[in-house]
Order: C-alpha cells, then sequence, then structure tokens
C-alpha cells in the first residue's frame, strides 16, 4: 500500500543562518567543516542585466515606429513611450529616462507624416507638473550635471517651461540653479537658448545671457554680441561679461565698445574686463579710444591708467607715443601728462 502523500515528502534540512525562505546563502570556510559554496554562477541567468533589457525595449520601440503605418497603432505606441520616459523620470532612473527620450529625439526614425503626433506627444510628456518635480529633485539632490544628457535630449521644453518659471514670484527652485539648469542644457545646444533671448522682459534676457556665458560654447558669441545692443544696460553688461568669459582673446573690441556704452554701469563693467583681458589686442583699441577724441578727460585719463597698468611692450611704445610732444604726433596737452605721468611710474 502506498504511503500518505504527507509522509513521502522530505524536509529539508536545516542549514546555519537559513532564514527559512528557501534561499540557503553561501557558506565561508570552516563555517561547518566543509568548503565555502559559491552560488554566483547558478543564480547569475536569474538576475536580469537591465542595460542590455533597456537598449533592447529602445531599439523594439524604434523599429515599431519605423514600420507602424496606421495612425491610432502609431499613436499606441507613442502613449507607451511617453509612460517609459515619465516612469523613469518619477523613479530617478536618469540614465533609462535619457535612453528612452533618445528613442524619439536622436536620429528620428518616424516617417514625416507622424511628426504632428510626435510633436503633440512630446507636449503631453512635458507637463508642467512633471518638468517641475523633476528640477525640484534634480536641484536638491545636486544632480543636475547627472541629469545634464536628459535635459538636453528634452530640449525645448524644458527651456520653456524654466522661462516660465523665472517669471512668477515664487518658483519651486531659485532662479540661480535654473540658469544652472539652462547653462548644461546650451551646453550641447545653445539654440535652445537663443530661441528665446528676443524676450520683451529684460530679465529673462539677462539670465538667458548668464547662462549663455556659462555655456563655454563659441556658438554662444554671436548671441551675446546682438545683445550688446539690447536696451536695458544690465542685460548689456552681462553680455559683455559672458564675452570676456567665453574668449577673452577674442573680446577686446567688443569691451572696448562697451566702454562707449552711454550707460555707466556698462562702461564700469568693460573697465574691468579691460584690466582682466589678456588679449595683445587690448592696447592697441586703447589708443584707438583715446585718439577718437570722443570721451571726456575723466575717461580718457583712465584708460591710459588701463594702459600702464599692462606689461607688454606695447604698453610701453604707446605711452611713449602718447606722451610725446603734439608736433610729433602726441596727444593733447592733459592726456601727454597722465601717459608721462604712468611711464614715470613704469621706470626702474
Amino acid at each position: 500500500m502506498s504511503q500518505p502523500a504527507e509522509s513521502r515528502l522530505q524536509p529539508v534540512p536545516a542549514v546555519a543562518g537559513d532564514a527559512g525562505d528557501g534561499f540557503v546563502p553561501a557558506r565561508p570556510p570552516g563555517e561547518d567543516g566543509g568548503p565555502a559554496v559559491d552560488i554566483s554562477g547558478v543564480a547569475a541567468p536569474y538576475y536580469a542585466d537591465t542595460a542590455s533589457d533597456l537598449a533592447v525595449g529602445v531599439a523594439v520601440l524604434r523599429d515599431l515606429l519605423r514600420i507602424e503605418v496606421r495612425p491610432d497603432r502609431f499613436r499606441r505606441i507613442l502613449r507607451i513611450w511617453e509612460s517609459k520616459v515619465s516612469t523613469a523620470i518619477r523613479t530617478r532612473h536618469m540614465e533609462a529616462a535619457e535612453e528612452w527620450m533618445k528613442a524619439v529625439t536622436v536620429d528620428p526614425v518616424v516617417p514625416p507624416e507622424h511628426a504632428d503626433a510626435v510633436a503633440a506627444s512630446l507636449a503631453a510628456l512635458s507637463r508642467p507638473a512633471l518638468i517641475d518635480e523633476f528640477l525640484v529633485w534634480v536641484v536638491n539632490a545636486e544632480a543636475i550635471e547627472q541629469a545634464a544628457g536628459l535635459f538636453s535630449e528634452w530640449g525645448e521644453p524644458v527651456v520653456r517651461r524654466i522661462v516660465d518659471l523665472m517669471a512668477i514670484d515664487d518658483p519651486p527652485v531659485s532662479r540661480l540653479h535654473l540658469i544652472e539648469v539652462l547653462a548644461v542644457i546650451g551646453r550641447t545646444d545653445t539654440r535652445f537658448l537663443v530661441g528665446h533671448i528676443a524676450d520683451h522682459r529684460w530679465f529673462i534676457v539677462r539670465n538667458l545671457a548668464i547662462a549663455l556665458a556659462r555655456s563655454g560654447r563659441l556658438a554662444a558669441i554671436p548671441p551675446l554680441r546682438g545683445l550688446g545692443g539690447h536696451h536695458e544696460p544690465r542685460v548689456r553688461v552681462e553680455a559683455l561679461r559672458g564675452l570676456a568669459t567665453i574668449d577673452a582673446d577674442a573680446c577686446a573690441a567688443d569691451l572696448a565698445g562697451g566702454y562707449q556704452d552711454p550707460d555707466r554701469r556698462v562702461r564700469q563693467a568693460a573697465v574691468s574686463l579691460l584690466r582682466a583681458c589678456p588679449s595683445r589686442e587690448v592696447v592697441p583699441r586703447l589708443v584707438d579710444l583715446i585718439r577718437n577724441g570722443r570721451l571726456g578727460v575723466l575717461e580718457t585719463e583712465r584708460l591710459v591708467e588701463l594702459i600702464g597698468e599692462r606689461r607688454e611692450a606695447a604698453a610701453q611704445a604707446a605711452l611713449e607715443d602718447l606722451a610725446a610732444p603734439r608736433r610729433r604726433g602726441g596727444a593733447p596737452r592733459a592726456i601727454r601728462r597722465i601717459a608721462r605721468l604712468q611711464l614715470e611710474r613704469r621706470a626702474p
């Protein structure tokens, strides 16, 4: 006669350290007189390679977007994409969020007839609540640099939302942090920022100028030069600072032009930046300003003093020319006097 079913079940022998959940831990040598048990090779196949899964998932979604021709099915795929990106953002998985975002933004595979659907899907994904939540987390976690790739791929919707946040009285994160995010985005593509510098609010344009400067991109130089004609002096000041920050050797002409600005704040900024500018073009530019006779005596004296502070040989030659008698091409008397004083100070 067969035994009852329960009598045929053999209990698993108890193992020291077994928590009763069916998992038998590896034991160090000597614990029970036997060798250590290495289960890593056995367990490895049961643990997903998330990086590979992510790459496969993104590739599959791109293939579906490439081949799907039915509008309703195409929109359904895009809704899956929105869910993948937003879920990765909410779970703070930056790498996954960036890769899922790239599925649509990098080397687009979408047929032209579906472009409007993609734009609508990106707009739906870029809802203010999600962007604001993400900005708050990134700032509090000090993870702006870690999120740089995602910010850059997200691009215009994030920039547009940041511009909106800068205009409210109490943004969820400080404007300094918002500028930092804009600078990170600008390092990839300054066009996202340049698209907003025609904003009618001067303080928005000033913040964009700061972000362009911090991006460090040579592509930011033309728009910053364009801001030299902005109606607000505080914008013109930041434009000059940005030019000096990005390419100090090539900004001498811009800084010299700033010294002729009608606003005192811009002229003061130009003086400070000229003093720190390493370009060999500074002295010739200053001499041109002095000789054109459009500046007042005090402003001209300040420029001569700036020449006197510089150590290159061109500065010595410029001071000697300015101090020469008028009949030999020297400057007016007041300028000759200050040039001679500077020569005396330079004398060993």
